[in-house]
């Protein structure tokens, strides 16, 4: 079997868009999250790029519900969004996605679940340890509590998936 020998895969023969290196973090457990503010939901992963010009892929995978309060006759938005550390990654700082449940008429807001999927290439500029989270909030905390990772509040949980890819620049 041939091998290659040490030294023979340089950056210059790599290139640009090279996988240098893929870190993976599985969130089994479940949150509750109600707050006006980004909160942790429990989802992160940390990478330390080789070099300061890598940019890192971000990939997530995940499911969430809400528990809403019984006189509450509509639903409310539900914000999801990136921090690298403490600064939210999100285009123009805001959030990459929000959702409401559009409904008429008389329906319980604890049977349903979404999935949901962000994906975004990040320059973090840096070879130090470097911790992604998913932060989620909405817009009215005190009819709506946020279940991460399940439907409802007594539901059985998922598995949410945070994945760091390091690519060459």
């Amino acid at each position: 079997t041939a091998k290659i020998n040490d030294g023979a895969v340089t950056a210059a023969k790599r290139g640009t868009g090279a996988i240098l290196q893929v870190v993976q973090s599985t969130y089994t457990s479940s949150s509750t999250i109600a707050s006006s503010s980004f909160t942790d939901t429990g989802l992160e992963v940390t990478i330390t790029p080789t070099s300061s010009s890598s940019k890192v892929l971000i990939m997530t995978s995940f499911i969430f519900g809400q528990d809403k309060s019984s006189n509450a006759n509509q639903d409310n938005m539900k914000y999801f969004t990136l921090f690298r550390g403490s600064t939210n990654i999100a285009p123009g700082n805001t959030r990459f996605f929000a959702h409401q449940n559009e409904v008429s008429g008389t329906i319980d807001f604890d049977e349903q679940t979404q999935v949901a999927n962000i994906t975004y290439l990040d320059s973090p500029a840096t070879t130090s340890a470097t911790t992604y989270k998913l932060r989620c909030s909405n817009d009215n905390p005190t009819e709506l509590t946020i279940t991460f990772n399940r439907r409802g509040i007594n539901d059985n949980e998922g598995s949410a998936v945070m994945i760091a890819m390091e690519v060459a620049a």
